[in-house]
């Protein structure tokens, strides 16, 4: 149980001098005993734990501040110390009296539950709060919240979560609208702009007429309309439905998605595919758009009759009517914005199942009471994902252009008269336009469901120190003693002592203090004969018996009168006990002392000689007047010298025994003094008793025994290392020895013995090992000893031969000569590997095999054969560089020790011939296991010749091949090397129009990989250039290799190869054997 520190005031101290000076030493020590148990106060004992919590504060004082406290309940629940709901939680404030309100966000029993406590006043440089736990009868007492958290994910809620996105649901095809409260909806999918009442241009011209008759018509004139924009079938901005759940405690689940102001919280993934679209609720996930503008389309429009009518004469004119109309087609308008005013956020995808970080934005209808604040810096913005935050776009509202529209010439006119013309009139076949006009603006929202957006927020520095346990009541006392026996009678004391056995739940705990009560009546209501009221003892262990407390009341005396009593211990923490059941005690009436004991006995008999026993026993017959009377203790002396005036060899003083009976000989008390030995010495001894109601005897008649005369011990025999004599290849290393005890005193045992371990026969050498005189359980005569387990220098499984002897002393402390020398040689490892061949010498340089052999020379101590090995190569004598090569554990076949191993072939990384220098180890194993590594070896690459330029180079399988007919023909060459060993492993082909490779470039294919031996054709080279043609042209080609160890060739000298071609133009025409003759005649 952890106590805190004490604190005592300057006050207490100077309160505590002056009381030593006015009352004395033991007043001051209560008023510091009082303080230190004020200082351990505990909130409320029906609590059994607490947690003390650090809670820091860096800044100036704050208030009503809101702290994280993350603890693993799940743990505690699984304990038992904690209700599964968590309904026992209490947070208290510094003053450890003071509740402090708290609210758990995600639930209890997890293993990282999140808890948020409010402290009043958070002063400067932090403080300390407590959390207590552990009543199984406590209510719940967090903060009251009946909210809901909303987030959104691309797959199916989990279960506990309630999905809000499907149909009837909150969020059911809407959108979340950032606001100071939940619920309110509004928005739409579709909407119109209204209709507009227009007029056409003028027309006031086209023919002349006179306005004479009553011929009805037309004079110049607009025509009104009425347009009207139609419903778009949706306006949505751009969206990606998911889908919504909720739940009332926030732990958020694996893909559940939050939001963030900047990277990405630990655990989560940026979620990309809402980036540019606002979320929408809906029962499925995925549904999309991304359309940002839209239009509306207009009905067809008949145009109303004209402005202004006249009169004409008839005549053979058309002119249009006075009650003409004209029509438009339908048209669209311009675009108009669909998004509304956005904010970008940065979205996030749990990984795993996780508490909220700190910064975590999500949904909710309500702002949680401790620890979150509600986000309002999305307020008038719709959320959408981008790899930042805080991009504004989008509008609240928009308008269109109405489109210009053009109607069409009438078809409705009178005839007309044109004689005397007056008046220009407009044409039979006139027509009207419009011009763009906007339209009235409309509101952006689309259907939206208004919703809390909530930022969980950075909490003050916590640490949960280790838990401490509330200090509980010590149990009730037992096992009480009056006179050190159950309720005794005929007690003689006159101040009798009492006890009993001190046990708290607390196991560190010890009583300080005690209470006895003694009475008259078994009910305590008689007279009260002693109360020691509250009284201060030394530390009672905790399921120890308490020192006896002599009585110290009102005078008892021998009147046969029965007395009542009980008693109470506190604990060091200042608890109090119950009372103990009731005990008793009965004076004695009147007491006559023992006879002086008779019948001595020292080993069974009278004044013994040659006594082997070192432990002798005693015994002697108790006998008392009183005949009821027992005896109840005894004490022996035993001295050097008759008149026990001498050395003092044993006192028992007064010691219990088990109740004699009258006139019966006691049992054997086991000598327990000064050791003694088989010296032929003299010892005299006298023994007394006290019977049942404290009287003691005069003491017996002197007595004397007499210690025989003792033998050193034999040589020990048969000794065995691991129970075999001079054991090898001996596995453990820790082996036992033992050995046979023999003792020409037959009643003799061995007690003790010692071991020498030595690196030298003659044990001059390393002492591994030497045990001291060691006791040991007794040893039969003639028998073997236990095993005794090496304890001495670390032995390792090494082949070494270690020397070993024994001793034993018998118990008369004589001890034997050394037994004869015996020995024990180790298992042992194989020795680390020797002389390090690489392709058969050490060290080698020039090394032309790409993959060279390595063998090393194998030993063991014990002649074991080697069983497997393992080689490292480096290109780093420490082994720090690159790896080349690790063998690992490789089985061989068996290497007798001192032989050479097998070549073993080289198998990492490709060597090539660069001149570069290898470190090489290696290391074996036999059936004891496996060496330390050999000396480090080296060997260095050889140094590489490049290939020699390309011979015989063939195209199409020619040299200088002409009418080539394949227009994809193959190239081929010799490849030889200088390097017996190498091969051919690329090779590059141009192919030009010009010999000097300065012209068209028909084909170039780079370092191409090949396979080729040495002095063999290359396989063929299909051309996979610019296409070729029949066309009679020369094209010029060479080729050049590269061999395995990276070294190219010259060019080979210059190819070429000419295509097939069909007959050039004709040239050099001639007509009658004349060019381009005149005057033919023929």
């Amino acid at each position: 149980m952890k106590i805190k520190k004490p604190k005592i005031s300057k006050r207490s101290i100077i309160i505590a001098a002056i009381l030593i000076l006015l009352l004395g030493i033991p007043t001051a020590y209560l008023l510091s005993i009082r303080n230190q148990e004020e200082s351990g106060a505990w909130y409320n004992s029906s609590w059994l734990y607490r947690r003390s919590i650090s809670v820091g504060n860096p800044g100036s004082t704050l208030t009503n501040e809101d702290v994280l406290i993350e603890v693993d309940t799940a743990t505690l629940v699984t304990a038992s110390k904690l209700q599964a709901d968590c309904d026992d939680l209490r947070f208290i404030d510094s003053d450890d009296s003071t509740p402090l309100a708290y609210w758990v966000e995600g639930g209890c029993n997890t293993s990282t539950t999140h808890i948020w406590v409010q402290i009043p006043t958070l002063n400067s440089g932090g403080e300390t709060i407590y959390m207590y736990y552990g009543n199984t009868s406590a209510t719940n007492s967090e903060q009251t919240w009946t909210g809901k958290f909303y987030l959104m994910k691309n797959s199916a809620c989990d279960s506990g979560w309630t999905t809000e996105s499907n149909s009837g649901g909150d969020f059911y095809q809407k959108f979340p609208k950032p606001s100071s409260s939940y619920g309110t909806t509004g928005g739409s999918t579709t909407h119109n702009h209204g209709n507009y009442n227009l007029t056409t241009s003028v027309v006031s011209s086209g023919a002349n007429t006179n306005t004479s008759g009553t011929n009805n018509i037309s004079i110049g004139h607009s025509h009104n309309f009425t347009l009207v924009t139609e419903d778009n079938t949706s306006v949505l901005p751009p969206y990606l439905d998911m889908i919504f759940c909720s739940n009332n405690d926030l732990v958020l689940k694996q893909y559940t998605i939050a939001e963030f102001t900047s990277t990405v919280s630990a655990s989560f993934t940026r979620f990309s595919a809402l980036d540019t679209l606002l979320p929408r609720g809906n029962s499925t996930y995925g549904g999309t758009s991304t359309a940002t503008t839209h239009t509306h389309n207009t009905t067809t429009v008949t145009s109303g009759v004209p402005s202004a009518t006249g009169t004409n004469a008839t005549g053979a004119v058309n002119i249009p009517s006075s009650t003409h109309t004209h029509n438009a087609a339908a048209s669209a308008t311009t675009a108009g914005s669909q998004v509304p005013p956005t904010l970008t956020t940065i979205f996030g995808q749990a990984n795993n199942d996780l508490m909220a970080p700190t910064g975590t934005i999500v949904m909710s209808n309500a702002t949680p009471p401790l620890g979150w604040t509600r986000f309002s810096s999305l307020d008038g913005y719709y959320p959408t994902g981008g790899s930042t935050y805080g991009n504004a776009g989008g509008v609240s509202s928009h308008t269109h252009n109405l489109p210009a529209l053009s109607f069409t010439a009438t078809s409705d006119y009178v005839l007309g008269g044109t004689a005397n013309p007056k008046l220009s009139l407009p044409s039979a076949t006139h027509t009207h336009s419009t011009s763009q006009s906007a339209t009235t603006s409309v509101n952006n929202e689309p259907p939206y469901i208004s919703t809390l957006f909530i930022q969980k927020k950075t909490s003050q520095t916590v640490t949960v120190n280790n838990e401490e346990v509330d200090n509980q009541a010590p149990n009730q006392p037992s096992d009480l003693y009056t006179e050190g026996a159950p309720n005794p009678t005929g007690v003689i004391d006159l101040t009798p002592e009492f006890s009993a056995v001190f046990s708290d739940p607390d196991t560190a705990n010890t009583g300080t203090y005690y209470e006895i009560e003694v009475n008259t009546n078994n009910t305590f209501t008689g007279t009260v004969m002693w109360d020691t009221t509250q009284t201060a003892t030394g530390p009672i262990t905790n399921g120890a018996r308490s020192s006896d407390f002599s009585y110290a009341g009102t005078a008892l005396t021998e009147n046969g009168v029965t007395y009542y009593w009980r008693i109470r211990f506190w604990d060091n923490n200042g608890a109090v006990s119950n009372w103990s059941t009731t005990a008793n005690f009965t004076m004695n009436t009147s007491n006559v002392a023992p006879d002086a004991p008779s019948v001595p006995y020292a080993e069974g008999v009278t004044n013994p000689a040659t006594v082997t026993d070192l432990t002798p026993e005693f015994s002697a017959v108790f006998t008392d007047s009183n005949t009821p009377d027992t005896g109840a203790y005894y004490e022996i002396e035993v001295n050097t010298n008759n008149t026990f005036t001498g050395t003092v060899m044993w006192d028992t003083t007064q010691t219990a025994t088990g109740p004699i009976t009258n006139g019966a000989r006691s049992s054997d008390f086991s000598y327990a003094g000064t050791a003694l030995t088989r010296d032929g010495t003299t010892y005299y001894w006298r023994i007394k008793f006290w019977d049942n109601n404290g009287a003691v005897s005069n003491w017996s008649a002197t007595q004397q025994f007499t210690m025989d005369t003792n033998v050193a011990p034999n040589a020990p025999t048969s000794p065995l290392a691991e129970t075999a004599t001079n054991p090898v290849k001996v596995s453990d290393i820790t082996p036992e020895f033992s050995a046979i005890f023999t003792d020409n005193n037959a009643t003799d045992t061995g007690t003790y013995y010692e071991i020498e371990v030595n690196t030298n026969n003659t044990f001059t050498g390393t002492v591994m090992w030497d045990t001291g005189q060691t006791a040991t359980g007794p040893i039969t005569n003639n028998t073997r000893s236990p095993d005794y387990i090496y304890a001495g220098t670390a032995l390792t499984l090494d082949g070494v031969t270690y020397y070993w002897r024994i001793r034993f002393w018998d118990d008369s402390t004589t001890v034997s000569d050394w037994s004869t020398t015996q020995q024990f040689t180790m298992s042992g490892i194989p020795n680390n590997p020797t002389s390090l061949l690489t392709e058969g010498a050490t060290d080698p340089t020039g090394v032309t095999d790409t993959t060279p052999e390595f063998s090393a020379i194998y030993s063991d101590p014990n002649a074991d054969n080697g069983t497997s090995y393992e080689i490292e190569v480096n290109t780093n004598n420490t082994f720090s560089g690159t790896v080349m090569w690790d063998s690992g554990q490789v089985a061989t076949g068996p290497i007798t020790s001192g032989n050479r191993s097998t070549d073993i072939s080289y198998a990492g990384t490709t060597l090539t011939k660069n001149s570069t220098t290898y470190y090489w180890r290696i290391r074996f194993w036999d059936i004891d296991g496996v060496s330390g590594w050999s000396s480090t070896a080296q060997f260095t690459m050889g140094t590489n010749t490049i290939p020699n330029a390309p011979s015989t180079p063939y195209a199409e399988g020619a040299t200088n091949p002409i009418k080539v007919g394949d227009i994809t023909p193959e190239f081929s060459a010799v490849f030889s090397d200088t390097d017996a060993g190498d091969t051919g492993a690329y090779y590059e082909i141009e192919v030009n129009t010009n010999n000097t490779f300065t012209g068209t470039v028909m084909w170039d294919t780079g370092q191409t990989a090949t396979s080729i031996a040495n002095g063999v054709r290359s396989p063929d080279y299909i051309y996979a250039g610019t296409a070729l043609t029949l066309d009679g042209v020369t094209y010029y080609w060479r080729i050049r290799f590269w061999d395995i160890d990276g070294g190219v060739s010259s060019w080979s000298t210059t190819q070429q190869f000419t295509m097939t071609g069909i007959p050039n133009n004709p040239t050099s025409l001639l007509t009658e054997g004349a060019t381009n003759p005149t005057g033919v005649t023929d």
